[in-house]
C-alpha cells in the first residue's frame, strides 16, 4: 500500500514537472519567436532604408550625368571648336586660313581662321 503511494505521488509530480516543462518551453519559444520577429523587421527596415538611400544616390547621379551631357551643355548657349574631328583647346592649336567647324546646339558653323 505504501508502496502504491508512493508510486502515485511520483507519477503526479512526473505529471506536474511535464506540465510545467510543457508550460515554460510554450514561453520560451514564444519569447523567442517574438524576439525573431523584432529582428525580422528591424532588418526589413534596414534593408529598406538602404535601397531607398542608394536610389536617392542613383538619381543624383543621373541628374548629374543629365546635366554634363554634351547636349545638354550646348543647350545653354556654348559651342564645341573642331580642326580635322579634334577639340580646338588653345589658339596655338590653330593657323590662319584653317578650316574649323564650331558644333552649337543645332548645328554647326564652318569658319577660317584669319588671326
Amino acid at each position: 500500500m505504501m508502496i502504491e503511494k508512493y508510486n502515485h505521488q511520483k507519477e503526479k509530480d512526473i505529471q506536474l514537472l511535464g506540465q510545467r516543462l510543457h508550460h515554460y518551453s510554450i514561453q520560451f519559444l514564444s519569447k523567442n519567436n517574438n524576439d525573431l520577429q523584432n529582428i525580422s523587421q528591424r532588418i526589413k527596415n534596414s534593408i529598406f532604408q538602404y535601397i531607398m538611400s542608394q536610389q536617392n544616390f542613383i538619381t543624383q547621379i543621373q541628374t548629374k550625368i543629365e546635366l554634363l551631357h554634351p547636349d545638354n551643355i550646348l543647350k545653354r548657349g556654348y559651342s564645341i571648336t573642331m580642326k580635322s574631328g579634334k577639340v580646338i583647346r588653345d589658339t596655338e592649336e590653330v593657323e590662319e586660313g584653317e578650316l574649323m567647324i564650331t558644333k552649337v546646339y543645332k548645328g554647326e558653323i564652318q569658319s577660317v581662321v584669319k588671326k
